[in-house]
């Protein structure tokens, strides 16, 4: 085995050993995927950026780095984080209100490798490019590599990002569109300890508030999402009754 082999093998056992950060985990989706190999794995990736087509084209504000070309879908360079990035306030033109700095995939989408692992050239493994719609592209589908992977989630309502002032947005069938209109079932998840193995969810997690506020189907939470007005949920739980 190469020095450089070995050295890459033992810092992927060293992450496979790191303890799951909780603040990294969909809470609504507490498992892994098979293609998720480590506790240390994340749902929360960069932005890299808006990706028309690659290369770019001259007049396009969609920028992509051209170091390694197009491999693996190439990377865009026109967000807040991506290799490298060194991107200084003055340089968010749309303001920090308005700029995606992370966006969840917590779906099938393809997996995704512990945060600490970064890149390896071409594959960016802490950040996607926006490309297609949440939930639409897998790895492997509709000529996808890896770096155009959907954003998304398996729990109802879209998938979560968050913006560039700290402050988060959802999104249904695209970024921050919000949540469709109409009646939605409620749950509240507040919970810590460590993940449950994949089987039993009642195992491993310190419940913060009543479990049965954990599910929309025993909840009985709900909220009405109005067309054109600001939706603010006011939520009352009861320990007991």
């Amino acid at each position: 085995m190469s020095e450089s082999n070995q050295s890459a093998q033992m810092a992927h056992l060293w992450m496979d050993a790191q303890p799951s950060v909780l603040s990294f985990i969909c809470a609504a989706v507490p498992h892994f995927h098979d293609a998720e190999d480590s506790p240390a794995a994340n749902h929360y990736l960069a932005v890299l950026g808006a990706k028309t087509a690659c290369p770019a084209p001259a007049e396009s504000p969609h920028s992509m780095l051209t170091v390694h070309g197009c491999n693996q879908d190439g990377t865009a360079s026109n967000g807040v984080m991506f290799p490298n990035s060194g991107v200084m306030a003055g340089a968010v033109k749309d303001g920090f209100s308005n700029t995606f700095l992370l966006g969840e995939l917590s779906w099938d989408g393809g997996g995704t490798r512990p945060w600490l692992a970064g890149k390896a050239q071409t594959w960016q493994y802490s950040g996607r490019n926006i490309m297609w719609p949440i939930n639409f592209s897998r790895r492997g589908e509709n000529g996808v590599a890896n770096n155009d992977v959907s954003f998304g989630s398996f729990h109802p309502g879209g998938a979560h990002f968050a913006l560039a002032d700290g402050s988060f947005v959802l999104g249904t069938y695209a970024a921050n569109d919000g949540a469709v209109v109409g009646l939605h079932r409620v749950a509240v998840i507040a919970r810590r300890g460590s993940p449950p193995d994949e089987g039993d969810d009642s195992l491993g997690w310190e419940w913060l508030v009543p479990a049965r506020y954990g599910s929309p189907a025993t909840s009985e939470l709900t909220f009405p999402v109005e067309r054109g007005v600001d939706n603010f949920a006011r939520l009352e739980l009861r320990t007991t009754g």
